[in-house]
């Protein structure tokens, strides 16, 4: 999202709307942006609103570059500026949203972009968008939905099957979700998301040794994707590759300490290697982050 906000900012700065700008101080924060001057850039833009304080055109290139120097409350108040001065292009929603997104504030995300689609129905990263805000807010049929309409917009985009296959299995379509995934893989034989979503959906199907080839494949493309050694780890647990299992859910911990179900794979992985007190240990604390009791957990501390 992020490299995207900027390469929509730049082919703005060189639309027509913005040849049409005469505004000396706007045009030298423009040069400045572009010449990654960003400090500059928001001095110059500040002194356009200043000076013309409807300047729509300034507030939105005010935002962009904050973003770009990570003031994202203050991109906020430029965008809402932005609608307030009735300049609802569609890049305008999207740039709100995105920040917004960035923020975690989903909801209102989902809002933008829904603007976003009605302005530019026919743009297919638009519903690409709406099905990530609907994927953090849990919904998963209508983030399929929205997929279901990008791949019908632009069927060549690798990204639109990876997520569609990413909520069919999230939905247990798992079969579905099969389709979808091995379809970006034939598309992109090297996706790294394409494999690690696989081979979750293999594993999740009991499919072990295919999954923890895929995840195998995942790994070897990102060597720094936890959740491919998180699913690594977890697929190793039944086939009996308790050290190997212990290996990946260490390497997750040292990174993210508090997760719950690395924790509760490594405390399957300490029960299969004899290390009881270990995975006593492992369990309680995937209690206290709030995990769910698993059937036969209350023997792990005995």
């Amino acid at each position: 999202m992020k490299n995207a906000i900027f390469l929509y900012a730049f082919t703005f700065l060189c639309s027509t709307a913005y040849s049409q700008i005469n505004d000396p101080q706007y045009k030298e924060g423009v040069k400045s942006f572009k010449n990654n001057d960003f400090p500059s850039a928001l001095l110059c833009f500040e002194k356009a609103i200043k000076a013309n304080p409807d300047s729509a055109e300034a507030y939105f290139m005010h935002g962009v570059t904050c973003y770009r120097t990570q003031q994202l409350k203050q991109a906020i108040t430029d965008f809402d500026k932005c609608v307030e001065l009735h300049y609802t292009r569609p890049v305008t929603y999207e740039y709100r949203g995105q920040v917004k997104f960035i923020l975690q504030d989903f909801k209102g995300a989902l809002e933008d972009f829904d603007e976003q689609a009605k302005l530019y129905p026919k743009e297919s990263d638009n519903y690409n968008n709406r099905a990530m805000a609907k994927t953090r807010l849990a919904n998963f049929q209508g983030a399929v939905a929205d997929y279901d309409t990008a791949i019908l917009l632009n069927p060549d985009n690798v990204k639109y099957w990876v997520g569609r296959g990413a909520m069919k299995t999230k939905l247990s379509l798992f079969q579905e979700g099969a389709v979808d995934l091995n379809k970006a893989l034939q598309l992109d034989p090297n996706n790294e998301r394409a494999y690690c979503i696989r081979g979750l959906n293999k594993i999740l199907t009991n499919h072990f040794i295919g999954g923890l080839s895929d995840v195998n494949k995942a790994i070897a493309l990102d060597s720094t994707d936890l959740e491919a050694y998180l699913l690594r780890g977890q697929a190793r647990i039944p086939l009996k590759d308790y050290k190997g299992a212990l290996d990946d859910l260490n390497y997750v911990l040292k990174f993210t300490p508090d997760d719950q179900s690395a924790l509760g794979f490594r405390a399957s992985a300490k029960v299969g290697l004899g290390d009881k007190a270990g995975a006593c240990a492992d369990y309680n604390r995937f209690l206290q982050l709030g995990g769910t009791p698993v059937a036969g957990g209350e023997n792990i501390c005995k």
